[in-house]
C-alpha cells in the first residue's frame, strides 16, 4: 500500500487519511500479518506515544483522529499502522513532515508518531526476518537423532527470546549452555545476531565443532566454550577480533591454530585441561592479554617469545610437563600470579626474582633442589608454595620478603632454616612438616602475626623458648616420638 503523499499536503490530513483507510480495511492478510508479526510489548510502546500526544489540549483536532470508538479497535488500527509500515513502498515511517503544510501545532504533533514509526519500521526490519530464522531453528531440531530433538528445543526457546530483546537494540548475551548440544543451528551469519551479539555461551554442550559463520559474529567480545569435544580451535573464531574474553577449557584441544594472534583484543584466555603439547610461537603476540590458564595440559616448554605479554597478570601452567622456564619471564612486569605446582622443574631462571608486582608463586610438586639467591626481590610476595620439592637449604634472602603471609614447604629436605625468618612480620602460616629439622632458629619467636605452624615429621628434640612469644598462634602440629601432637 502506497500513501502516495503530495509535498503540499496538510500532515494531519495525510494520517488521518492513512488511519482512517486501515481503520475500515477488513483485509484479512493485514490483519493477520499485523498479529503475526508483532509483539504485543511493541505494540503498546506505540499505541501509547499516540494516546499521550493525543491528549494535549492543543492538539484537540489530532487528537479526535486517533480516539477511535474503543480501546481494542485503537490498539488495532495501531497494529495495523505498523504493518503497513512493513509493508508499504514508501513507509509511513520514512516521510518527515514539512513546516509548511498545516500549522505548527499539527506539525509537531505529527512529528512525534511519525518519529516513533521511523524507529519502529527500523525494528521491523529485523521482524521480517524472524519468521525466516524460525524457520531456519525448526529444520535444526528436526535434525539428526529425536533424543536430541528435546535439547534443541530448550535451545530454540533461548533463542527466540534472545530475538525478541533484540527488537529493543539491546545488546546481550545468548546462553546456551548445559543442553547437550551436539551442533548448532546457521543462524550466527544473520541479523540480529551479527550487531547484537556479544556474550555467547556454549558451555557444557557436546560440541565437536563450530560452524564456520561464527566469525560472521563482528561485535561479540566473549565467547565461552567450556567443556565441549573440541580436539582444536577453529580458525573462525581467530577472525572475531574484537573477542575480549575466550574459555576453551575442559575440552580435547591437541593444538591452536597459528592464527591466534588475529584476536588482537583478547585479554583473557582459557585453555586449561586439555591436551596440548606446545603452544604457537603467535600467541605470544596477544599484547593485551591479561589472564592465560594453561594448567592441566601437556606443555613441555614455554615459547620463547612469552616476554612479549606486557600486560600479562595471571599465567596458570600448573599440571603439566615443564622441565625448564625460559629467562624471558622475567619480564613479565605486570604479573601477580604465578602457578607452577605439579611440573618437573629442577631450576628457576634468575630471571624470575625481576617480577616486582608478583603477589602469588606457587611451585609445590616439583623437582627443585634450591632457590635462586635473588627471591628476597619479590618485595610484594604474598603466598609461596614450596612444597614436595627436593629443598635443602633457604637463601636468606627469603627473609627480605616482608609482606609474605603463607609458606609452606613441607615435604622437603630442609635441615636448617635461615637465622633471619623472624624478619618475616607478616607471616602467618608456616608449614615446615616432613623435612629434616634439628633445631630451629630463636628468631622464630619474632613472628608476631604467626597463627599456624606446622613440625610434624622432622628431627626435632626441643623447640626454641621463642615459641613462647608467639601471642597470635592457633596451632602448632610438632612430633613427640611417634605421636604427631597438635597443640
Amino acid at each position: 500500500m502506497s500513501l502516495g503523499l503530495s509535498p503540499n499536503a496538510p500532515i494531519r490530513q495525510i494520517v488521518h487519511q492513512h488511519l482512517d483507510s486501515l481503520h475500515k480495511s477488513r483485509a484479512s492478510a493485514l490483519e493477520q500479518a499485523s498479529s503475526n508479526t508483532l509483539p504485543k510489548t511493541f505494540c503498546n510502546e506505540i499505541f501509547h506515544e499516540i494516546r499521550k500526544q493525543g491528549k494535549r489540549s492543543a492538539e484537540a483536532g489530532y487528537a479526535e483522529i486517533y480516539q477511535l470508538d474503543s480501546v481494542p479497535r485503537r490498539e488495532e488500527t495501531v497494529e495495523k499502522v505498523a504493518a503497513n509500515a512493513l509493508c508499504s513502498p514508501n513507509p509511513i515511517g520514512n516521510r518527515r513532515p514539512s513546516s509548511r503544510g498545516g500549522n505548527c501545532e499539527e506539525n509537531h504533533a505529527a512529528i512525534h508518531i511519525l518519529i516513533s514509526l521511523e524507529t519502529m519500521d527500523t525494528s521491523l526490519v529485523d521482524l521480517t526476518a524472524f519468521s525466516e530464522l524460525e524457520g531456519i531453528l525448526d529444520k535444526w531440531v528436526k535434525q539428526r537423532q529425536p533424543q536430541e530433538r528435546k535439547t534443541k528445543v530448550k535451545a530454540k526457546s533461548k533463542i527466540m527470546m534472545f530475538l525478541e530483546d533484540s527488537i529493543k537494540g539491546i545488546k546481550k548475551t545468548l546462553d546456551l549452555s548445559s543442553l547437550g548440544l551436539k551442533s548448532l543451528p546457521a543462524l550466527f551469519h544473520k541479523e540480529p545476531f551479527i550487531s547484537k551479539l556479544t556474550s555467547l555461551i556454549l558451555s557444557k554442550n557436546q560440541l565437536t565443532a563450530l560452524p564456520e559463520v561464527i566469525c560472521e559474529l563482528w561485535f561479540l567480545t566473549t565467547l565461552n566454550l567450556f567443556d565441549n569435544q573440541l580436539t582444536s580451535l577453529p580458525e573462525e573464531v581467530c577472525l572475531l577480533e574484537n573477542l575480549q574474553i575466550l574459555n576453551l577449557s575442559n575440552n580435547k584441544l591437541k593444538l591452536l591454530c597459528e592464527k591466534i594472534y588475529w584476536l588482537k583484543n583478547l585479554k583473557t584466555l582459557c585453555l586449561s585441561n586439555n591436551e596440548l603439547t606446545s603452544l604457537p610461537d603467535g600467541i605470544c603476540l596477544l599484547k593485551y592479554l591479561e589472564i592465560l590458564d594453561l594448567a592441566n595440559n601437556k606443555l613441555q616448554s614455554l615459547p620463547e617469545g612469552i616476554h612479549l605479554f606486557k600486560n600479562l597478570k595471571i599465567l596458570h601452567l600448573a599440571n603439566n610437563k615443564l622441565q625448564s622456564l625460559p629467562e624471558g619471564i622475567g619480564q613479565l612486569k605486570h604479573l601477580e600470579i604465578l602457578h607452577l605446582a605439579n611440573n618437573q622443574l629442577q631450576l628457576l631462571p634468575d630471571g624470575i626474582c625481576l617480577l616486582k608486582y608478583l603477589e602469588i608463586l606457587h611451585l609445590a610438586n616439583n623437582k627443585l633442589q634450591s632457590l635462586p639467591e635473588g627471591i628476597g626481590q619479590l618485595k610484594h610476595l604474598e603466598i609461596l608454595h614450596l612444597a614436595n620439592n627436593k629443598l635443602q637449604l633457604l637463601p636468606e634472602g627469603i627473609c627480605l620478603l616482608k609482606y609474605l603471609e603463607i609458606l609452606h614447604l613441607a615435604n622437603n629436605q630442609l635441615q636448617l632454616l635461615p637465622e633471619g625468618i623472624g624478619q618475616l612480620k607478616h607471616l602467618e602460616i608456616l608449614h615446615l612438616a616432613n623435612n629434616k629439622l634439628q633445631l630451629l632458629p630463636e628468631g622464630i619467636g619474632r613472628l608476631k602475626h604467626l597463627e599456624i605452624l606446622h613440625l610434624a615429621n622432622n628431627q626435632l628434640q626441643f623447640l626454641p623458648k621463642g615459641i613462647g612469644l608467639l601471642c597470635n598462634l592457633r596451632t602448632l602440629c610438632v612430633t613427640r616420638g611417634s605421636v604427631t601432637l597438635f597443640l
